[in-house]
Order: structure tokens, then C-alpha cells, then sequence
């Protein structure tokens, strides 16, 4: 119980961090990353010799190496930075297992990083509905127009996603309410996605220096300068990159690089760990309130 408490501790402490650095620059530095995970391993490797069983070492080494696979996935899917999927390694060295310190504590029969990683979900789902409500509402004005001239663009898609909703209770006389419901929300996300993808036209690209460029961001523009030429990925620049342009802005041939921003997310870690900690659960939670009708 001692020791769950001080690794979560250690958790809790990195991510607030990174929270605090992914608002103020979006990036969370790696070295608080890389300590998470240095602890998780010291740590558990020292339990390891105290209770002369390996079982504490390979289940750290075992969890961060699942959130690594997770980590990898969610970075080269452009759904997260790098600084994200790092703190998700350190959070699997350091919380492999937990046992819960409150008596509300609503525990799941599959193991707490499963909890963990559920919660990170639900609360980054949170956190983007109401980040992107926010952008919207700030730039509404010139968002409008944007959404306009994307319907204009690919007016062929709303046409169809319309008429699919149209005809979606017609799916009730053939066959239940369950495909007519989905029906409906496909044809809804055509549109929905039109509508998002103005705002971060609008509203999450921006013009930066070279100096400021991290791993993981998102290019918006080929670059081509010389011999010298990447192309936008959905994992974002790599080091290599960085370094090229970095190197043509000091002989002048460049100034700014046009990348994507996004929303913070380590929040969403922050918010999730905490819940994880003292709650347990949101995902079973929900599912079995949803089955209950309660």
C-alpha cells in the first residue's frame, strides 16, 4: 500500500507538470517523461530484491511496454504528440498495479493501466468537445465563412449524408432502432466533420519559428528548399527534420513554418489519473448504469 502511494504520487506529480507545460507551450518536456519512467523501473526493480520476486519488475517493465504499443499507435495516427505517448510509458512503469485507498473506489474485474487508459480516453473525448466549443465560439465570425466555403467544396458528400439522415426511420419498419440510429449518426459525422475540419482551418494553424518546432509537430505545408524536402505526416517531424530547418533559418533561407495546433492533452492524463486513483472506473461505471436504467 506504501509503496502504490508513493509511485502514485511520483505520477501524479509528472503529469501536473506536463499539464502545466502542455498549456502554457503544448509540448511537455521529456526529461519529466523520462524520470517517470527511470522511478518506475528503480522502483519496482528495488521491490523486486526486497521481496526476492521478479513479478514486481516485469510487471513494470511489462506495463510500460504495453503503453508504449498504445503510445505508438495513437503518435504515428497523428492523434497524439510525442510528449504524450511518453508520459504514457512512464505512467505503466510507475502504476503496473494499485490498490485502492478509498472505500468508494469502483473497481474493474481487467487490470488498473486498462482503468487508466479508459479514463484517458473518456476525458480526452471531454476535452476536446469542449475545447473545440471554445474555439468556435472565440472565432465565429470568420469560422462561419469557412464552414460555408467547406460545404460548398464537398456539397456532393452533405447531399448524401442529408438524405441519409432523411431516410434513416425508414430503417425502423425493416429493421430496428439500432440501425436506424446509426444510420443517422453516420450521415450526422459526414457533416460534423466538415464543420470541425473549418475550425482548425481557422482557428489551430499558425505560422512558427524554427527554434520553436518539437517533435511530433504537425507540418502543414511541404517544404522544399534545395535538396532538402519533407512532406506533412500524420506523426509529425522528427528530430532529423527539425534539425535541417533549423539549420536553413540560421543561413537565412527560411523563417517560419506554417504547423498544426493542437489541443493540450495531458490534461485529459491529469484528469483520468486522478479519477483512476480515487475513483476507479468511469467506463464500466457508465456501462453498467446504462444497463441498470439508473
Amino acid at each position: 500500500m506504501a509503496t502504490d502511494l508513493v509511485f502514485a504520487s511520483v505520477a501524479v506529480i509528472i503529469v501536473a507538470i506536463g499539464t502545466i507545460t502542455d498549456f502554457q507551450n503544448r509540448w511537455a518536456p521529456d526529461y519529466v517523461s523520462y524520470f517517470g519512467i527511470l522511478f518506475g523501473f528503480g522502483g519496482h526493480a528495488i521491490l523486486t530484491l526486497q521481496q526476492n520476486s521478479y513479478w514486481p519488475l516485469l510487471l513494470s517493465v511489462g506495463g510500460a511496454a504495453v503503453f508504449y504499443g498504445i503510445g505508438w499507435l495513437m503518435f504515428n495516427f497523428g492523434a497524439w504528440g510525442g510528449g504524450d505517448a511518453k508520459m504514457l510509458i512512464a505512467l505503466g512503469a510507475l502504476l503496473p498495479v494499485y490498490q485502492p485507498i478509498t472505500n468508494f473506489y469502483y473497481g474493474a474485474p481487467w487490470p488498473f493501466l486498462a482503468t487508466l487508459m479508459l479514463n484517458i480516453l473518456i476525458f480526452g473525448a471531454i476535452l476536446g468537445v469542449i475545447g473545440t466549443a471554445l474555439i468556435f465560439a472565440k472565432n465565429f465570425r470568420t469560422i462561419i465563412p469557412e464552414i460555408k466555403k467547406q460545404f460548398r467544396e464537398n456539397r456532393k458528400y452533405l447531399y448524401l449524408s442529408a438524405g441519409t439522415i432523411a431516410v434513416s426511420p425508414a430503417f425502423l419498419f425493416f429493421a430496428n432502432i439500432y440501425l436506424a440510429a446509426a444510420v443517422a449518426l453516420a450521415g450526422f459525422f459526414v457533416i460534423l466533420f466538415f464543420a470541425l475540419k473549418s475550425i482548425e482551418t481557422i482557428s489551430m494553424h499558425k505560422d512558427t519559428t524554427p527554434e520553436k518546432l518539437v517533435e511530433g509537430d504537425w507540418l502543414m505545408e511541404e517544404i522544399t528548399i534545395g535538396d532538402f524536402h519533407v512532406k506533412p505526416t500524420k506523426s509529425g517531424l522528427e528530430t532529423d527534420d527539425i534539425k535541417k530547418i533549423r539549420d536553413l533559418a540560421a543561413q537565412g533561407k527560411i523563417n517560419t513554418v506554417r504547423v498544426k495546433e493542437g489541443l493540450p492533452y495531458l490534461p485529459a492524463f491529469l484528469a483520468a489519473l486522478i479519477a483512476s486513483l480515487f475513483y476507479g472506473d468511469l467506463m464500466l461505471k457508465i456501462i453498467t448504469a446504462l444497463a441498470l436504467g439508473t
